[in-house]
This record gives C-alpha cells, sequence and structure tokens, in this order.
C-alpha cells in the first residue's frame, strides 16, 4: 500500500511537470496528504530569475559605526578615571561601533575602506552594498545615490528607451535647495543622453519641482540572465519594482509608469548625537546632520518610462526536454523520500 502511493506521488510529479505545477503527497502520521506545489507560472524566465533573488538575497548585516580618535582619547587625564575612548565606547549606538586610533591607521591602510581620506574624530558608517565607511552626515545622501544607480542600471538592462522624472521637493529652504536637488537626478548612465533640469517654485516657495529626461540609445533585447550576475542589492527588497520588471518582460510593455517617495532614515537619535558633540565627536556633528537630514527627507520621484520592443518573442519562455528535466526531477524524488523517510 505504501509503495503504491510513493509510486503514484512520483506519477503525479511527473506530469506536474509538463503542466507547470508540482503535486507531491507525502503519508503523514495521520494519513492526511501534505501537498508541495511550485508556481503555476514557472513557464516564465523572469518570475524565475526574481523569484532566485528574492530566496538568495543576502542577509541584512547590522549597521557598523566607525570613529577614528586622537591619541588624547585613550590617556588618562585623571589617574583614577578611565579615558575619554572608555565612555564613548559605552553610547548605545543601534549598531557596532568599532574605535580605533588614528594614528595607527596609516599602518594599516586595508582594514577598512574609506571614501576619501578619513578624518580624525569623525563618526563614519559603512554602506552595505559598497562595502565602504562615509561620514555619518552624508550617509543618507550616499544611501540614496546608491540606490539610484542601481535603480537606472536595472531599467537600462530592460531596455529602457526614454525615462522623464519628476521630482517634488516639500517644505524647501530656499538656502539649503542645492544639495537637495541633486539627489535622484544627478546620475551617469552609459549610452544616455540627458536633457537640462527645469526648476520650478510653486506660489508660496515652498515646494520645488525638478524634471529631468534621459534617453537611450540601445535597443537590444534584455539579456535576462544579467539581471542575477549584475548581484543587484537593493532589488530582492523592492516589490513595486520587481513588479514594473515583470509586466515589462511578460507583456513587452513599452509604457509604465514609476513612483518612488522618500521616507525618513534617522538611525540615530539626537540623544546620542549630543553625547557624542560633548565629547567632540564630529565637530557639531548635530548641526551637521539636521542639515544633511532636512535636504533629502521630504521628495518624491515620479518616473515615466518608455521601453524599446522587445523583438524576440520567445525571450521569457522556458525550454524543457526530458533531459533538462530528468535531473531537477529525481531531486524532486529525493527530497519527497527524505521527507517520508523522517516521517
Amino acid at each position: 500500500m505504501i509503495i503504491n502511493d510513493i509510486k503514484n506521488s512520483i506519477r503525479s510529479s511527473y506530469d506536474g511537470i509538463k503542466k507547470g505545477t508540482i503535486n507531491i503527497s507525502k503519508i503523514n502520521s495521520s494519513n492526511r496528504p501534505t501537498v508541495l506545489r511550485m508556481p503555476t507560472n514557472n513557464n516564465s524566465k523572469i518570475r524565475q530569475i526574481i523569484h532566485y533573488l528574492c530566496e538568495n538575497k543576502q542577509p541584512f548585516e547590522n549597521y557598523k559605526f566607525l570613529i577614528l580618535l586622537s591619541d588624547d582619547y585613550f590617556t588618562r587625564k585623571i589617574k583614577i578615571l578611565p579615558p575619554r575612548k572608555y565612555y564613548i565606547k559605552k553610547i548605545p549606538f543601534p549598531g557596532k561601533l568599532q574605535i580605533e586610533k588614528y594614528s595607527e591607521m596609516k599602518y594599516n591602510t586595508t582594514k577598512y575602506s574609506f571614501e576619501s581620506n578619513p578624518v580624525p574624530n569623525q563618526l563614519y558608517i559603512k554602506l552595505q552594498k559598497e562595502q565602504i565607511y562615509v561620514l555619518y552626515s552624508e550617509y543618507e545622501y550616499k544611501l540614496l545615490e546608491s540606490q539610484f544607480n542601481e535603480f537606472y542600471d536595472v531599467l537600462t538592462l530592460i531596455g529602457a528607451k526614454y525615462i522623464k522624472m519628476s521630482k517634488i521637493i516639500k517644505n524647501l529652504e530656499s538656502s539649503n535647495s542645492n544639495f537637495s536637488t541633486e539627489i535622484g537626478l544627478n546620475t551617469v548612465c552609459e549610452n544616455a543622453k540627458i536633457s537640462n533640469k527645469v526648476s520650478l517654485k510653486n506660489e508660496k516657495d515652498t515646494a520645488l519641482l525638478l524634471t529631468q529626461e534621459m534617453s537611450f540609445n540601445n535597443d537590444k533585447d534584455p539579456e535576462l540572465n544579467k539581471i542575477i550576475d549584475n548581484n543587484y542589492y537593493y532589488l530582492p527588497n523592492q516589490m513595486d519594482l520587481q513588479s514594473l520588471i515583470i509586466r515589462r518582460i511578460e507583456n513587452n510593455q513599452t509604457n509604465d509608469k514609476y513612483t518612488y517617495i522618500h521616507t525618513e532614515n534617522n538611525l540615530i537619535n539626537r540623544k546620542i548625537l549630543t553625547k557624542l558633540s560633548k565629547f567632540k565627536i564630529g565637530n557639531s556633528l548635530s548641526i551637521n546632520f539636521d542639515y544633511s537630514f532636512k535636504q533629502v527627507s521630504n521628495f518624491q520621484i515620479e518616473y515615466i518610462i518608455e521601453f524599446y520592443n522587445i523583438k524576440n518573442k520567445n525571450l521569457n519562455k522556458i525550454h524543457i526536454d526530458e533531459d533538462d528535466e530528468k535531473p531537477w526531477l529525481m531531486k524532486m524524488i529525493n527530497k519527497f523520500i527524505n521527507e517520508y523517510c523522517n516521517n
């Protein structure tokens, strides 16, 4: 009886490959079948690629902070009291804080990677994708710059022909507009022609509208495998962008829209910033942080995207022959048998 059940399950699983579904039943302790299924649309290559990215995305790495202290922070001014480094180390950062002697960094240039020459008594934070340390006061800007670079690379990979960006910055302070206007509109893309920016303020001068147009001279069909090969860091966590990619490839969509809304990302609260300032870390870090943070905290970008027509109509299809099925089928059968034996 049990052998027959196994044979029937294997037979149904093999038939399921042809239909796009897998239905493997195993007999558990209560004699009720447990069904293992694959997505019914597994004929879509782009969906399998997106699924692979999501299943194999890099795990979140805890925030890493770094302070390079000058030598006097390591010496005791009063013998019965610990040095200032001790008190800085006790500050509750939202991540791991590493403290190093600035004077020793020139003898160990490979331990940390910096975007530019490091400065003593400054707070740095690690950009996870690039694996480099940047000044914390510039972190929000650098993070957004990294995200937008990847975003535009994805769009060009799937065949973008034209992109129009309309950026709205709310609660604008006229004296602080230069830094904010660059974010999301200051990316250099290969083979792109970029128009001039247009700035329009509303009547009360509290919001700024920026537009930019980009056109691409590359009408080659998308190379879907590059979505995996390029090791995109943010894409596995961006469901809206994943949906845009699937629409584009499955439907040969030549027009689409996308909206990016930036939300605040204040990692360190004012209490911590105040403590650091008391130890003269960051040279009025709280002031610099407030300035930088206001520049990037309130904006959204509307995208109108045109794509080239996909010439290869079979681009998204998966061709399966008998030889390709066998290794995969045997793997599923072995998995089924192991689960059955464990029960």
